[in-house]
């Protein structure tokens, strides 16, 4: 009889932790996720590719919107020789990449740091690297559990944002309205301003 009173009572504590909003089912992602780019990028893209040899012959078969995702080697390969072949970004080591080219209007990568905790350094290495073109921008923003920058580089938007490990860099024309959607649509699903509601306050 004690002890279905003690797990009544501990029933009770719990209950009343949940309703005061003292336990919570959920916490807040410490990265930004690549099935949620994913999931956005399926409504738009027919063609996703999960290693480089399919993304280049979907690239010469004049695909105008497919996009990349992988990991390990192959990742590392691929932005060191792809993304940046002509050295406008930074060398990173990296675990994973998601990279597009959304109706040539544009360009999405995101990387995840290979050594945990370099989420904060590669983020400022990309905001002042030649590719960043942060030149002249504010400095960088902290919302909630993340940091960014974006900048009116005429005729694009740049926005970079970090969260955890993981780096997410934006290059947007401006005149492509649905490429402005795409990535509106990005950053709503991961929960970080977009370009839309910056360029509306500044």
């Amino acid at each position: 009889m004690r002890s279905f009173r003690r797990a009544v009572a501990g029933i009770l504590v719990l209950s009343a932790l949940v309703c005061s909003g003292c336990f919570t089912k959920t916490k807040k992602n410490k990265e930004f996720s690549y099935d949620d780019l994913e999931a956005v990028m399926d409504e738009f893209s027919t063609c996703k590719t999960e290693n480089v040899e399919d993304y280049n012959h979907a690239s010469r078969q004049g695909g105008d919107f497919m996009y990349l995702i992988c990991s390990g080697d192959e990742a590392q390969d691929f932005y060191t020789k792809g993304v940046n072949r002509l050295k406008m970004f930074p060398s990173l080591k990296i675990s994973q990449l998601f990279y597009c080219m959304p109706y040539k209007g544009g360009c999405f990568f995101m990387v995840t740091s290979k050594k945990s905790g370099n989420g904060k350094k590669y983020f400022e290495m990309l905001c002042n690297s030649k590719g960043g073109q942060m030149a002249g921008a504010e400095p960088p923003q902290k919302s909630d559990d993340y940091q960014y920058c974006i900048c009116d580089n005429d005729p694009f938007y740049i926005a970079i944002y970090q969260r955890g490990d993981t780096v997410l860099f934006l290059q947007v024309l401006k005149k492509k309205d649905i490429v402005v959607e795409i990535a509106d649509d990005v950053c709503e699903k991961l929960g970080i301003i977009s370009l839309s509601e910056w360029s509306q306050d500044n």
